[in-house]
């Protein structure tokens, strides 16, 4: 029975989409608009209003109605869905991959940085947020350090939470589902709302949002008969301020807090002494995660005749806590014990110019940050049990102009200088001489120039070469000294071209974009073959390089009715890197694929609108190989999934029937070579219904 109701449930989802597709267009209603062209999107990518078809860089944004349509809560989610960008699968972070240019779990910076209305997220740790209220997301690929700074040599994500405004709005949603594992049903649950509106009109307004989600999870540990080994326990809440005392003044206060409480039992053996079977582990240790999250930031603006003004003053206090077992089996090792705790300050002032410029469009600005970090990794099975301590300061100047001419050449040139002071120390209990620090000092010229020419109305080709870098380090868990302790930065040059176009009265949108990144002093981990795994050194290689393309295409044929797909393929290598081994001679990298760089990503899918208030949606979503090693002994074999949803809208609810995983594809998204074959399974089939009331 249980069985028969799942095939039928994914067969209705199917049919629903095939019967829409094929039912005559009809007036717009709801979500649906008159317009058959394209939905268009402002954004803020390179710190002022703009379309991102006028934007000479490789970039997708999604909207809040995107976002919701898909059914996305979370960035892992978001990332199948643009071309090039890969969520690395691990229990200790979520580091965003662009363009396969990915770090260290050893390492605490990430490539890619996120931004949560201006707040940098600074660690690896923070990079897969809850979506909630959400009003724009801005994906940009390719280093972003001219306007974004450190940590952004990849590319740079800006997420943006609905500001409130004189409409007074209120919304609560309800989600109930099921993980469908071989552990039978699991519930999952999720639960919010938001209320935003004026408190004086015209002049002071105030935002509230709150979501929380909850399950069991999909795993079962076999060791104790425990049923929640994956259990997950998310809260997050948002207040929103805007003050608008005159026209040409804004002020606004955001303040976010999230509390979460995890179990990360996810890793099993898949051979060897402490195997088991998908979806079970076999843990005789500690599983338990505790993270806890909150963000403030004051944004205040001015507009002058000639000239906008925006002050941001943003604070984030990070910690996470740790307990789980060292050997992920049934071993006789210790628990490991971790903590890390970030508190980070920042304040940028930013004159822009007015949102009337057309020949001349420039920004330029000063941003200055401090970040206080303390780690603890306790690993007593390794004889690890390190006490680290660091700060970071920054200070940077920027510019960035683009100059106009005949109305259809666009020049742009920017430079930022930063300059980065950076001390770590560290206890180690183990080592003879237990106190070590070290301290470094960077400087470093992120230059940017491009030329982008509209060939017609709607077309426009472009060409950019940008410098980013990702910021020295510390390793935390396993040096020794304080010779191995700190790890230079990792720069990058990325050289790209590419079309954006519309064509038939915007009814149709093409984007192409092909790239080339050198990568020097590229930050890896050493381990010598032979030597125990106390022995890795975090160090940086020679050189390594990443060259691919991605196109993005969306068709409206009738209003209510949207086709898109995204397609990327990255070849990210070692070009220069070779270590000794333990029995003499070397072994180099070279050719080697930098790990947890899939060759390709896609996603296709179809949405339909009905004027009824029906509508339906298909996504297909696709990664291909990758190696989670970098001597490229850990091979993941590319994988497909497929999601549906249904549902109907009204102008005060809705709901909508989902199936994530439609078909249950069952595959793996990490492994390593540890006391056996250690892996993870990707997430099983999950149906859901969620029902959304606004008044």
């Amino acid at each position: 029975m249980k069985i028969k109701f799942k095939i039928g449930l994914v067969s209705l989802l199917a049919a629903g989409l095939i019967f829409v597709i094929f039912v005559p267009p009809s007036p717009a209603w709801g979500k649906i608009t008159n317009s058959r062209k394209v939905d268009s999107i402002t954004v803020t990518a390179q710190k002022r209003e703009e379309n991102p078809q006028d934007i000479p860089i490789s970039m997708d944004a999604f909207s809040s109605i995107q976002i919701e349509d898909a059914g996305v809560t979370k960035m892992t989610e978001l990332t199948r869905f643009s071309p090039n960008l890969f969520s690395t699968p691990s229990m200790e972070n979520n580091s965003i991959v662009i363009r396969g240019v990915s770090t260290l779990n050893a390492a605490l910076n990430p490539a890619a940085g996120i931004f949560v209305n201006d707040i940098s997220y600074p660690l690896n740790r923070m990079q897969n947020p809850d979506l909630m209220d959400i009003e724009r997301i801005e994906i940009l690929r390719g280093p972003q350090g001219t306007l974004y700074g450190k940590n952004t040599e990849s590319g740079a994500i800006n997420i943006v939470t609905r500001q409130p405004d004189n409409d007074l709005k209120r919304r609560v949603y309800g989600e109930y589902g099921f993980y469908d594992s071989t552990n039978g049903n699991i519930p999952l649950y999720r639960a919010g709302g938001s209320i935003s509106g004026p408190i004086q009109k015209d002049t002071l307004f105030m935002g509230l949002a709150f979501q929380a989600k909850k399950s069991d999870g999909y795993m079962k540990n076999i060791h104790n008969n425990n049923d929640k080994a994956a259990k997950t326990d998310r809260k997050t809440g948002q207040i929103n301020l805007r003050w608008t005392p005159a026209p040409e003044w804004e002020v606004s206060f955001i303040a976010d807090l999230s509390e979460n409480q995890e179990f990360h039992g996810t890793q099993r053996y898949a051979d060897g002494p402490g195997q088991s079977n998908p979806y079970k582990i076999n843990w005789n240790g500690g599983n338990d995660w505790k993270e806890e999250n909150n963000n403030q930031v004051i944004r205040a603006g001015y507009r002058a005749t000639h000239f906008d003004l925006l002050s941001i003053t943003s604070r984030s206090d990070y910690i996470i806590d740790f307990v789980n077992d060292a050997d992920f089996g049934p071993f006789d090792y210790q628990n490991q014990d971790w903590t890390f705790d970030t508190l980070s300050w920042s304040q940028e002032i930013r004159l822009s110019s007015p949102k009337e410029a057309k020949i001349f469009q420039w920004v330029a600005g000063l941003y200055g940050a401090a970040d206080d970090t303390r780690v603890k990794a306790h690993t007593p099975a390794y004889a690890s049990m390190r006490d680290t301590h660091m700060n970071s300061d920054t200070l940077a100047i920027f510019g960035q102009g683009t100059y106009t001419l005949y109305d259809r050449l666009h020049l742009t040139a920017g430079m930022r200088y930063e300059y980065q002071k950076l001390k770590g120390e560290q206890i180690n209990r183990f080592a003879t001489d237990p106190y070590y620090d070290r301290s470094d000092t960077n400087k470093e010229l992120l230059p940017k120039v491009s030329a982008a020419f509209d060939l017609t109305r709607t077309i426009m080709a472009y060409t950019t070469i940008a410098k980013g870098f990702l910021s020295g380090g510390y390793d935390f868990h396993m040096s020794t000294s304080a010779d191995d302790l700190y790890f230079k930065p990792e720069h990058t040059t990325s050289y790209e071209a590419g079309l954006k176009t519309c064509f038939f009265k915007d009814r149709l949108t093409f984007n192409a974009a092909v790239f080339h990144l050198d990568i020097e002093d590229k930050q890896v981990v050493e381990w010598p073959v032979g030597q125990p795994v106390t022995s890795r050194d975090v160090t940086n290689a020679g050189k390594a390089s990443s060259e691919g393309v991605e196109l993005d295409l969306k068709i409206r044929p009738w209003s209510g009715f949207d086709i898109f797909a995204g397609f990327g393929y990255t070849r990210a290598q070692f070009d220069d890197w070779t270590i000794a081994r333990s029995k003499g001679g070397t072994y180099s990298y070279e050719g080697n694929d930098l790990p947890m760089a899939p060759r390709y990503t896609f996603n296709a899918g179809a949405q339909y609108r009905l004027q009824s208030g029906w509508f339906v949606r298909a996504d297909l979503l696709g990664t291909g190989d990758y190696y989670t090693d970098s001597e490229n002994t850990q091979k993941i074999d590319g994988y497909e999934t497929v999601n549906f949803r249904i549902g109907y809208e009204q102008e005060d609810w809705d709901i909508v029937l989902w199936a994530n995983n439609a078909f249950d594809k069952r595959y793996i998204i990490s492994k390593a070579n540890y006391l056996g074959s250690l892996v993870q399974d990707g997430e099983p089939r999950s149906i859901g219904v969620k029902l959304t009331y606004r008044f």
